[in-house]
This record gives structure tokens, sequence and C-alpha cells, in this order.
């Protein structure tokens, strides 16, 4: 490296031994003399590794390229000190398949083994990525990298190696040495660093974008692409940035018009805050291959914002807080009771750009491609002073929530106690209030035909898209059918996530090496006594698992009531997977998979109105979890009409902070948390809404807890109150002491049979019959209403 010329490219490719890392070490660890070989083994890597960083160092700060190649089921690509320097270095991992690299047996049958290469080069992780297995009809069998082939297989193919030579001979001629070169500046400061990391960054023409982590923007629904995709250089992805950059300098979001040298600003405002700007392109509506759109954004580097003196700058705790789905689903039963409501949605064009900066003075630092003509002969490093909150800023969300909620009181709207982000306009003598319900940018807005009159003068002073029917929110795609019968006007909602069910099933089936099967229940079976052996055998999801429960979990949140029990006890396994691991969350994607078309629904009608009711269902699994001693708290929380109409608006399932020391007492817990965090509130919520009491019921099958409750007191529970922080006699006053305002409705407790709670479902790993009866209970069917 030291030899280098100005100009030569340089690419350091590391392949280390990784006998240490084998899958079947973890066999071998049973024997002891087995076990000092490995630790000599680790021992011999941990030297080449720190080595293999310090050079690739040096040819990064050379403007070169890194690659490091192991098997893919190696396990030290796992350690702390492999996974440093993936970050360090921005190493992307690109995974392929031996078969397509031209790897075959002795006998000429193809070898499906999988490699992996962690790359800095864009055309190095272009080339390999199409070597992706091309199925059963060109491979219809493979054969096993076992025995005498697998020394063989650690040998690249010809194929292989002329691609990768290919790759390196692309990136050498394409890459303009002599300006990385030049880059690198004698003295290191603040301010030469942010230059030459300018200076570095991706062109939105240029060929060698520099790879790094994925960001996260819009996650559920919208995927961000990295830069080393090919459709992040598409000509729709530069369209999308050149669009967003022309609307922020139209507005404008910074001052273009008045450069200054940073240093100059940093003698001047020694106050003052420094940040880059660079673009991210993200195809919205990723999972709805017809609805596809591609959206450029460009944000503001917010974990490297610094002041004058170059230390980082410290912001306080957030303090807004964005609305929940609870919510929209409250607004949108209260719709379905009224008669003429409209229920309505609307975005804020370029929401938080819509707020003027405030606090200390904030300068950015323009990519270089995106600079005025004139500034090169000009600056050495120009900043200019940021006038709109841009995403990015740790602040933006802060500052456009004050501008919106400004604009609602200036309009006469209140906050409703309990519910971040929801606001309520009172109206006098009218079927309901008006009630505006915001996430971040996207409003949904419930009322009478007064809405009409009060969105248009918020128009005046917020840029928002034309107001339309409520249609797709969170990811959640909201079907309304509304007909009139015998006078009244009965509406059902289906709340359908099938494309998002089916995009993180088509994620599944990318990693899963066994195939999907029909599945009744996301269930699986209990182990025999032979196989519990499963429990301590890692599993081979788990560096997957964390993206396929996190994918699963938002949509139990949204509108998938039927996995969430299951979701949440795999979300408590990430950090601890096994084979059995492995083995339920099969089952529970062939549950997905075979009944993808499955949709929650409510139904309501305008006669229920004056005959509807809050109904909770809280309950408890005492001790049910094979895991640990703690129960289960679950619950389902719904509006119920008359004919046996119902309405969902939410449910959960949660472990119990402590162990109960009997079943009264896990049903005490669950009952409890579901009256303080979800009844009241949604009882809050749904007065405000329509301006009249509402009367709640709680549904207990225990009748040691209703007991308990009652009486204020249980010589059994009085160590609740340290145990578990619950006070009996606090739940006695809710429900049977009138200290409720007038506008209050009451909130009663009810004796419901075991057979016929709805909250059930939330607690345990119901048999395949009951989990049936449970999905009916719940209105989780296929098909749509008639």
């Amino acid at each position: 490296v030291e030899n280098a010329k100005p100009g030569e490219y340089i690419h350091l490719w590391g392949a280390l031994p990784c006998t240490g890392g084998s899958p079947w070490q973890h066999v071998n660890r049973k024997y002891e003399s087995a076990r000092h070989k490995i630790d000599a083994h680790l021992t011999t890597f941990l030297k080449l590794i720190r080595n293999f960083i310090l050079v690739a160092r040096e040819v990064v700060k050379r403007g070169g390229d890194v690659s490091f190649e192991w098997p893919t089921g190696c396990s030290l690509w796992k350690t702390g000190v492999v996974q440093k320097m993936l970050d360090e270095f921005s190493m992307n991992q690109v995974h392929f398949h031996g078969c397509a690299a031209g790897l075959r047996s002795s006998a000429g049958a193809p070898i499906k083994k999988p490699w992996t290469i962690a790359t800095t080069s864009s055309a190095l992780f272009e080339k390999l990525a199409l070597f992706q297995c091309p199925g059963r009809d060109a491979h219809p069998f493979h054969a096993p990298c076992a025995g005498s082939e697998t020394k063989k297989t650690e040998l690249y193919t010809d194929l292989t190696a002329d691609t990768v030579h290919a790759a390196l001979k692309e990136e050498s001629l394409s890459y303009n040495a002599v300006k990385a070169m030049a880059a690198i500046p004698d003295i290191v400061g603040e301010y030469h660093e942010a230059q030459g990391e300018i200076e570095r960054m991706a062109k939105p023409s240029g060929h060698r974008p520099r790879l790094g982590p994925e960001g996260l923007w819009c996650a559920m629904v919208t995927k961000t692409l990295a830069p080393n995709d090919p459709l992040a250089r598409s000509p729709p992805a530069l369209k999308a940035v050149d669009k967003e950059l022309s609307n922020l300098r139209s507005l404008p979001a910074w001052d273009e018009a008045n450069p200054r040298e940073a240093s100059d600003v940093a003698k001047e405002e020694p106050e003052a805050h420094f940040a880059r700007i660079f673009p991210i392109i993200g195809i919205k509506h990723f999972e709805d291959l017809l609805n596809q759109v591609f959206k450029g954004r460009i944000v503001l580097s917010g974990d490297r914002i610094k002041t004058a003196s170059g230390d980082w700058a410290v912001f306080q705790e957030l303090g807004t807080v964005p609305s929940t789905m609870a919510a929209c689903r409250i607004i949108t039963a209260a719709h379905a009771l009224v008669k003429d409501s409209m229920l309505l949605q609307s975005d804020c064009l370029m929401a938080y750009t819509q707020a003027e900066m405030t606090g200390p003075p904030t300068y950015i630092r323009l990519p270089k491609p995106w600079w005025p003509q004139g500034w090169a002969n000009k600056f050495r490093d120009p900043v200019v002073k940021l006038l709109r909150a841009l995403y990015g800023h740790p602040r933006a969300g802060d500052i456009w929530g004050d501008k919106l909620e400004q604009e609602l009181v200036r309009l006469e709207f209140q906050r409703v106690e309990g519910w971040p982000s929801v606001y309520v306009l009172k109206q006098k003598g009218g079927p309901m209030n008006i009630v505006f319900v915001v996430y971040v940018d996207d409003l949904v807005m419930v009322g009478d035909k007064n809405i009409v009159e009060v969105i248009k003068k918020l128009r005046s002073e917020i840029a928002m898209d034309e107001p339309a029917d409520l249609k797709k929110y969170l990811g959640c795609v909201h079907e309304i059918f509304r007909k009139k019968v015998d006078g009244e006007t009965i509406t059902n909602i289906v709340f359908n996530m099938q494309n998002y069910i089916e995009s993180a099933v088509a994620q599944y089936r990318e990693v899963a090496t066994l195939q999907l099967v029909k599945a009744a229940s996301p269930y699986a079976p209990r182990l025999a006594d032979e196989e519990e052996g499963e429990w301590a055998t890692p599993g081979a999801l788990a560096p997957h698992a964390a993206s396929l429960i996190m994918k699963l979990m938002y949509a139990a949140r949204i509108a998938c009531p039927q996995i969430t029990t299951i979701v949440s006890r795999m979300s408590s396994r990430i950090t601890r997977w096994t084979k059995n691991d492995d083995r339920r969350l099969h089952r529970v994607y062939c549950f997905l998979d075979s009944h993808s078309a499955l949709t929650l629904k409510g139904c309501l009608s305008t006669q229920d109105l004056n005959d509807f009711a809050l109904v909770a269902w809280p309950d408890a699994n005492y001790c049910g979890d094979v895991e640990d001693t703690k129960s289960t708290s679950g619950f389902l929380l719904e509006l119920q009409g008359s004919d046996g109409r119902c309405f969902p608006l939410s449910w959960g399932s949660k472990k119990q902070g402590g162990t109960a020391r009997s079943t009264q007492e896990a049903e005490v817990i669950s009952l409890d948390s579901c009256v303080a965090t979800e009844v009241i509130p949604a009882q809050i919520l749904l007065q405000e809404t329509l301006g009249r009491k509402v009367d709640a019921r709680v549904m207990e099958d225990n009748s040691a807890c209703i007991t308990a409750v009652e009486k204020g007191y249980s010589p059994q529970l009085r160590y609740l109150r340290r145990q578990h922080k619950v006070s009996l006699g606090h739940l006695k006053e809710i429900f049977t002491e009138a200290h409720v305002d007038e506008g209050d409705g009451t909130i009663s407790l009810h004796k419901a049979k075991t057979d016929d709670h709805k909250g059930d479902v939330f607690t345990k790993e119901l048999e395949v019959h009951k989990y049936l009866r449970a999905l009916e209970m719940m209105n989780v069917t296929d098909g749509r209403p008639e």
C-alpha cells in the first residue's frame, strides 16, 4: 500500500481461515480436545483480522476498495470485530450461490454452496449478486457440500474468478484515483473532514456510489434503496431526486443566495450548528407492484451535527408523539354510528419544510454536484443557512408539530387528553364533533358536513392534498362499504393488509430452507420430550429473526390480531434464537401463506348510536408459558351494537412484569392494565368525538377476580400494591362508585362465560378448533361483506 503511486487503484481482498467458525464446531465443542483446537483457531483468527483491518484502513485512505469473503454459514460473521469492520468501512454483503457460479461435484452435479462477500465496491457487488440459484427448473438436484467435495469448494470457480477480475477492472478504469488522492488533506479538522466527505459523495449521475448501511425511512410500506442498488441510479430515481431538490430550492429551504465560508461563520456565530444534507431514494407502496412510486427525499444528517467548535451538538428530549392506529379505528367507528358523517384523509405536502427553522442557527453543506456555478472557484468550504425544518434534523418533527398545532388551535381545536396528536373541535348542537388524528404529515379527519369548511380554512395556511375518502393509512387499506336498509345506514369496514402479508411471506421464502405448507393455525405443536434438545441448538434463521418478526409485529398491531399472541412471544426470542424457534416461525409463515386473505372486519349501523357500548375482554393465562413462570395478559376492546354487530378498536398480548401466585392474581393484573390503558382512554376519545356519554362494560371470566374487585380488598392479594403496583381499592372505585364527571359514562364489571370470552386468544396458543372459533368471534374471516 505504501508503494502505491498517485492515480493507482488499490483493492484489498481478504479470505482468512474460518475453521473456528464452521457450523460443525458447536457439535465438536462437546469434546475437550476439540475445544482447545477451536480456541487456537479463534486466537489465530483474531490476530489475522486485526492486521487485515489495519491494512484496510490504509487502502480506504488512498481511495481504494476492500472485500472480504467467507462461506455464508460461518459464525465468525457475527463476531464483534467483524461487525465493527463492516460498519467502519461501510461494507455491503452480497450473498450468492456456488451452483450459479459454476460449482460442480466430481459427478458434474451443481453444488449450492452459499458464499458471502462483504465489499465497498459497487461493481463487484452488482456482478456477484447475479449468481443466484436459478431454481428447480434449471437445477432439479443439488449435490451436497460434504465429504470429499467439501475441500474442493474452498477454491473459487473459474467463473467466479473471472467475474471478480472483470469487476475490479471496471472499478479501476472508472475511478478517478487522482482526485481521490488529492482530497486527502495534510491536516484533518472538522471542516477538512466535511470537505473530504463531500468529495467522496456519489454524484446523482455518477458510476461509483459509495456503499453504506441501508437507511431507515418510512419503514413498513416504503423500501429504501441501498446506494449500490442499480434502481437507485435509474432514470425514475434520479428524476425523483431532481424534483425534490427543485422543490426545496423553490421554497427556499436554505439560503443558497448567500453562501458563506464555514470558517467565517464559526468565528462570527459561535452558537451555530453545522450539518450536511444528502439524498435518499425509496419506492413507496413497495409491497404493491401496481402502485409503486419512486420517492426522492433530501435529508439532513442528524447524527452528525456539530457546533462551531467541532463538538457534537446536544438536543433536548423530543416532544411530539405520533397518534396511534387505535385512534384512527375509534373515529372510524364513530363515523359508522353517525348518519351523513364524513371520514376523510389528506397528506400535508413536504410537511417539515412548511415550518420555519427555530433554535440555534444551522448551516448546511451541499453535496458538490449540487453547487451553483461559480462556487468552486470562490469557496473552499461553503455553507448556507437552513431556513426550513428539514427531514433528518432531530428537532424537525417537533418544529413541524408545533406549526400544525398552532394552526389547529387558531381554528379553536383542543388536544384530547391522553391521546397524542389527536385534536377535537367541539360543535354545539351538531351530531358529532370534528376530530383530527395526526400521524406526522398524514391526517385522518371525521365530522359532519361542517368539516369541509374547517379543512378549507386549514389549507389556507397548511399545504395539503385534496381531502379524499379514507383508503390506505399506515400500510392498512380501509375498504368501507355503506348501504341503507329500512332507513338506517349500515357500515362494514374491512381492514385489509393482504398485500403486506404476502410481501412478508415472500421475504421469508428468500431465506427459508423449508417449503411452506398448509397450516390451520399459527401455533406449532409442542415438542415431545425426546426432541427438547432443539431448545439448545442455534437456529438457522437467527440472522434474519429480527427482520422477520418485526415485519409481522407491525401487521399484528395494525390489523392482524390473529397472530398477535405468537408474534408477541417470539419477539422475546430474537436474542436467543434456537432450532425450535425456526420451527415455530416456519409454522407462522405457513399459516399466513395459507390464509393471506384473512382480514379483520367491523360493522355498525346508525341505529346503534343510541344503543351501543364500549366492551372490553381482558384475560390472563396463569403461568402458561414453558419458558418462565410469568403469566400472559391479553385483551380485546370493541364497540358492540345491536343484532350482533361489533367493531374492533384495539387488542394486545403481553407478558406480565412479575410472577403471579394464582389465577386470581393474574386476572386482576390483566384487568387493571386493560382498564387503565385501553378502556378509559378509548371512552374519553369516543365521548369527545360523539359529544355524549359512552358507557363501558368489562367482561371478566374469573369469579374470584370479580369478587376481589367488588370488595376492594382480598386477604390473598394484599401484597399487590408492592408486587404489581395495583390497588384493588382503585379498581372498586372505577366500577362501583359514582365519582365521574357528569359528561362521563359508567364503567361496569360483568361475568362472562369462559368459552365465549374473546380475550382468550390473546393469552395462549389455542388448539385448532378453539382458534377457529376465536377468529369467528373477532370477525377475522375471508371474503368481503355482502
